[in-house]
């Protein structure tokens, strides 16, 4: 017999991109594993579901608990995700002038530069290495406590020099 439950399942991804060279090689593979995981969470979660004696009426805490783990997995892996993009393309992408460029550029001059300068700032500029330091601040700044808000988010596309046109928001 046939069951009438509905499967939960992701989205297979595509393929990795050409030509993001080890740019991207850890947020990748944090991508492809939190993908992994949520989707043993949901393969789970449907073989609770197919084993209840009646599928009628609301579902179980455990199939919530189930669901929950999955949404705080999916929201915890883009995070890690786009931590590392930041942390391992930005200094490639600020090489060259550019939308990402631009982005670092009034990051710095409407916010940090502003007023006083904060210790951290100070150090930056004065670090052996300023730029570096200056990108490894812009990515804790962009990074935050947690990158899982839509305004997070699309700071963090406008900073890897994404345009909002080729990643559509909603």
């Amino acid at each position: 017999m046939l069951s009438k439950l509905t499967r939960v399942e992701l989205t297979a991804l595509p393929h990795k991109p050409r030509g993001g060279g080890l740019e991207i090689q850890r947020s990748w593979s944090r991508l492809v594993a939190t993908h992994a995981v949520v989707s043993g969470l949901f393969t789970t979660l449907n073989d609770l579901r197919a084993s209840q004696d009646d599928m009628r009426g609301a579902i179980s805490e455990t199939h919530r608990d189930q669901a929950r783990a999955a949404i705080v997995f999916t929201a915890a892996g883009i995070d890690a995700c786009l931590r590392t993009l930041l942390r391992d393309a930005l200094h490639t992408l600020l090489l060259t002038d550019g939308s990402a460029h631009g982005a670092f550029i009034k990051h710095f001059r409407d916010g940090r530069l502003q007023g006083e300068l904060t210790e951290a700032t100070k150090r930056a500029v004065v670090d052996i290495d300023p730029r570096s330091a200056l990108i490894d601040l812009y990515v804790n700044d962009l990074a935050g406590s947690s990158i899982q808000g839509a305004e997070d988010l699309a700071k963090c596309r406008n900073a890897l020099g994404v345009l909002s046109r080729e990643v559509v928001d909603g």
